[in-house]
C-alpha cells in the first residue's frame, strides 16, 4: 500500500499539515500588493458577478431536481 501510495503521490494527513502550515490569512495592508485595478472598486464589480452566478447556479439546480423529480414519478420505476 505504502509502494502505492508514493508511486502517486499520495502524502498523509500529518505530511499535508505540515505543507500548509505556512500558508499565511491576507490582511488588508496585503491588498496593497495587488494591482490598482482591484483596489479600485473591482472587488466589489466581482462579488456582485459571484454572488448573481451563485444564485444563477442554484436556480438551475433546484429546476434539475424538480426535473429528476418529475421524472421518476412519471416513470413510477419503484428505484427512481
Amino acid at each position: 500500500m505504502k509502494q502505492i501510495d508514493e508511486a502517486l503521490g499520495v502524502i498523509t494527513p500529518d505530511e499535508f499539515m505540515k505543507e500548509t502550515s505556512n500558508i499565511t490569512k491576507m490582511t488588508p495592508s496585503d491588498v496593497s500588493r495587488y494591482p490598482d485595478s482591484l483596489v479600485d472598486g473591482d472587488v466589489d464589480v466581482d462579488y456582485k458577478y459571484q454572488r448573481d452566478n451563485f444564485y444563477r447556479l442554484v436556480e438551475q439546480g433546484s429546476a434539475a431536481i424538480e426535473g429528476i423529480l418529475e421524472l421518476a414519478k412519471e416513470g413510477e420505476h419503484p428505484r427512481a
